[in-house]
């Protein structure tokens, strides 16, 4: 081996060593499934934020299924699984928001929801399972409709912004 190159290799491979032999940083946020060793410190706080955010919505939409089936996938049943903690206590409406025509596969759907709470050993007589849009109860579609519009029109005015001071330039 040339002396130029084991000037090189050498500092470099005892410098791979050296950060291969650190501890793991500190966490900042949770993994995407399950428990970690190393949870953040804020955690804690935002289980409520969730909760409650959870609570307000009790929404489930396609994206909670395996395409094209009436069966849950791990997102639908990690989001059940914790929704069916807080209506066992409290109960209420599962909102199930689709753009499918396909009503076989919405009731496929809407009979595995009900299905997989009453798996969790939940009390199913206060809860029911229904084809509605996502959001609150005190949120209308007409609001929902106004909101969007605003969006539109602000992303719009964005561009004829960004187009003027292009121009100008």
């Amino acid at each position: 081996m040339s002396l130029d190159l084991r000037r090189h290799v050498l500092p470099a491979a005892i410098c791979l060593a050296l950060v291969g032999c650190q501890e793991p940083a500190q966490r900042l946020n949770a993994p995407p499934q399950g428990h970690t060793d190393r949870p953040a410190e804020s955690q804690a706080f935002y289980t409520y934020q969730v909760d409650n955010a959870l609570m307000s919505d009790m929404s489930i939409a396609d994206v909670h299924f395996v395409a094209h089936t009436g069966e849950l996938n791990s997102l639908g049943t990690t989001k059940l699984a914790r929704m069916a903690k807080l209506i066992a206590t409290y109960g209420g409406t599962v909102r199930y928001s689709t753009l499918s025509k396909d009503q076989t596969l919405v009731d496929q759907r809407l009979a595995h929801v009900k299905e997989f709470l009453g798996t969790t050993g939940i009390d199913l007589t206060n809860v029911d399972v229904t084809v509605a849009q996502a959001g609150a109860s005190h949120t209308s579609a007409e609001q929902i409709s106004e909101a969007n519009q605003r969006g539109m029109e602000a992303a719009a005015l964005a561009g004829q912004n960004a187009a003027a001071a292009g121009s100008a330039e």
